[in-house]
């Protein structure tokens, strides 16, 4: 790669651009409503300030990337290009020019701002690639050229040890000259994550005088059992916390050895007391690495982190009612988030805990709430679990991959882009089992479809996360296969895979909900090495032979088939999970009723060669002149078998008798026994992270681990 030119006369044509100098920099900070210097100041919501909100003078901003984001031009592309703030305007460290490769195409431009000189910040690469990346660890530091990590990161001496740990990231891949401008006005990121603890402590015995509540003091709030090493793919603006060995040999040398999580002491920023209620309030701030769903989900999965509540301890004094002498009570308290969830601490966001402590009874409650940096409220991101998306369109020709921007330079990638030799989502997550691809939108949904089955990535060895609910029709309104009262057409999906593309990745659906399929299945081919999971599918009909794949030849497990599923398919099997199976179904279910047209219909799976561990179905079968309550036929090869697996007698009453398929009235199907059947056909066939719950008049769900 060339570096930046000196002079004019170093500019080599290029054919196909047009340079235009990149005249300066401007740089604000998100969401601190700040410019670039301190002449602008804005008063955050709650009177306080966390962490860098403008720069100072000698701070410096080092431009990882700038380049055209497609085509990307050698000559015209820069890393590693260092600007230093004067304390009124940005400037480069060396007396180079920088050039946009055209005045049109957008260009991406990456970059960090360190925070402090002693930061520690170590380079390397992503695993099997040659991509660059970034190493962070919160309160280390350089001494004598060696990572060093105190026991406790501590931010209680206030905001300015805080500021000392606050990264800043840039990411841009949509960034082009301003009409008649060449100069760039960029934008950054706080990289971590800030906490606020607010703790309150009320109710003092009625003996106490005003005087009893002004002496008590709340201190030493400690967040404890801290991930501190985080990870940038300088893809997007956000870290990635970094809890492998691979990644911690990188960062600290290959013998490192010592627990790798801290304790986080907070800085006490306010204090307020109220007379009335006799209550004590002190509010505590800080930075953690960030802990997303994703984190505890696949982290957790892969059983690299242990998921658990977050640990708060924090010590009260207070005058003794009798005595007159002060005591020191140190309290500690689990937190959970909504609905028992975890807590979540998301990058570039703030996440407030509030502790209750009664004096009296020294009863403790929590509860956690989001707000932007500047502590405005955001949606609950305990709550946001599921986002529900609608599909447009099921064109091809509407969403682009990597093969396309390759074609043409002028098109954006709808989901992955190339990165290196491999490919990247917009949040930098290169598709390992840590970093998982993350669809959010039903067009990126339609783009993995379109990778498979038009440009034959087959995904294989790479995870997708699904990370929304998608509603596979383009509006709540009923369609004209839904209601002979509506004229407005259905979306027809597409499938993934083909038979000669399948699919060979994993697919993680999080329990996430996909509604109203029309048109093929989900998939339409599941290769040997595919593996697809916990998706909750419900279809309007399917053209195919499966509601969620015609064929699978991999794994499929913990999936669940909503409502009754209408199967129109040429093959000759048909069942509501898939059509032919010669791999593995576990733990998968269907309530409602399964209709085909094949000559073999069965309740999950039409016809089988493969293994089936611990499923059930619940409704009719029918359409077919063989029929089965989970398998229609099933001729097993040597190492594959069924076991465990159950369909309601009360309404499908005819069928082959198959060995490992036994049929049960609903009313032992509701049962707490049958709960343990299930759970104890998973347990001796060694799938023991499956697990299904008992809830009462109702069939068995699967326990939700996402």
């Amino acid at each position: 790669m060339l570096q930046a030119c000196s002079t004019d006369g170093d500019l080599l044509g290029t054919g196909d651009s047009d340079p235009q100098e990149l005249k300066g920099i401007t740089v604000s900070i998100m969401g601190s409503g700040l410019s670039s210097t301190r002449a602008t100041t804005t008063t955050p919501v709650i009177g306080v300030e966390l962490g860098r909100n403008s720069f100072v003078a000698d701070d410096q901003l080092m431009l990882t990337t700038f380049k055209r984001t497609s085509n990307a031009i050698d000559q015209f592309s820069y890393t590693d290009k260092e600007y230093v703030y004067s304390g009124t305007a940005w400037s480069m460290a060396t007396k180079e020019k920088l050039y946009w490769t055209d005045a049109v195409s957008m260009h991406t431009i990456a970059g960090y701002s360190l925070p402090s000189s002693d930061c520690f910040w170590a380079t390397g690469n992503l695993s099997d690639t040659d991509t660059k990346c970034y190493y962070g660890a919160l309160g280390g530091s350089y001494i004598n050229g060696n990572l060093v990590l105190p026991d406790t990161v501590d931010y209680s001496a206030g905001n300015t040890t805080i500021q000392a740990q606050d990264l800043l990231l840039l990411h841009n891949a949509a960034l082009s000259p301003e009409e008649n401008q060449t100069a760039a006005a960029l934008e950054m990121k706080h990289a971590l994550s800030s906490v606020r603890v607010n703790v309150n402590v009320d109710d003092y015995s009625s003996g106490s005088s005003s005087v009893d509540y002004k002496e008590v003091t709340i201190s030493d709030v400690i967040i404890k059992n801290q991930p501190v090493f985080y990870r940038w793919n300088q893809v997007g603006d956000s870290v990635i916390s970094s809890t492998s060995q691979d990644d911690i040999s990188t960062i600290a040398g290959a013998d490192y050895s010592s627990d790798t999580k801290r304790m986080i002491k907070l800085w006490q920023a306010s204090s307020t007391d109220d007379a009335k209620t006799g209550t004590k309030s002190e509010s505590f701030y800080g930075l953690v690495v960030p802990q997303t769903k994703e984190y505890y989900n696949y982290y957790a999965k892969e059983g690299v982190v242990t998921v658990q509540p977050v640990q708060i301890s924090f010590t009260v004094s207070y005058p003794n009612a009798k005595t007159g002498e002060v005591e020191s009570h140190t309290y500690t308290t689990s937190v959970y988030g909504s609905n028992s969830s975890l807590v979540y601490f998301n990058p570039g966001k703030c996440t407030t805990i509030d502790i209750n402590m009664n004096h009296k009874n020294e009863k403790l409650t929590t509860t956690v709430s989001f707000q932007d940096w500047q502590f405005v409220a955001t949606p609950d991101q305990g709550e946001l679990v599921k986002v529900t998306n609608y599909l447009s369109s099921a064109d091809f020709t509407k969403v682009y991959t990597p093969a396309d921007v390759e074609a043409n330079a002028s098109l954006d990638a709808t989901w992955l882009h190339s990165s290196g030799n491999s490919y990247a989502d917009e949040a930098g997550n290169d598709g390992s089992v840590t970093h998982p691809y993350l669809i959010n939108t039903p067009d990126q949904l339609l783009t993995l479809a379109k990778m498979v089955n038009t440009d034959g990535v087959t995904f294989e060895g790479k995870y997708i996360v699904l990370n929304a609910d998608i509603i596979m029709q383009a509006s709540s309104d009923s369609t004209k296969v839904e209601s002979s009262k509506s004229s407005k057409s259905a979306v027809v999906w597409p499938g993934i895979g083909t038979e000669e593309h399948t699919f060979q990745g994993t697919f993680w659906g999080a329990n996430r909900y996909i509604h109203r399929l029309y048109g093929n299945p989900l998939f339409t081919a599941i290769g040997a090495s595919g593996n697809v999971s916990r998706v909750q599918l419900h279809s309007i009909s399917v053209a195919g032979d499966g509601v969620l794949a015609n064929t699978n030849a991999g794994m499929i497990a913990g999936c669940r088939i909503l409502g009754d599923a209408t199967l129109t398919g040429t093959g000759s099997a048909q069942g509501a999970v898939v059509g032919t199976n010669s791999g593995d179904i576990v733990a998968c279910y269907h309530v409602g009723n399964t209709q085909g047209v094949a000559t073999h219909v069965g309740g999950l799976v039409g016809s089988n060669t493969g293994s089936l561990t611990g499923c059930y179905h619940t409704g009719t079968v029918t359409g077919g002149s063989v029929l089965g309550g989970i398998v229609a036929v099933s001729s097993l090869a040597s190492d594959k078998f069924i076991y465990g697996c159950y369909y309601n007698s009360t309404l499908f009453t005819t069928g082959a008798s198959i060995e490992g398929v036994t049929g049960y009235p609903r009313n032992t199907m509701v049962s707490s026994g049958f709960v343990t059947m299930l759970n104890t056909a998973l347990s001796e066939k060694g799938y023991t992270d499956l697990d299904f719950e008992f809830r009462p008049a109702n069939y068995p769900s699967l326990i939700d681990t996402y």
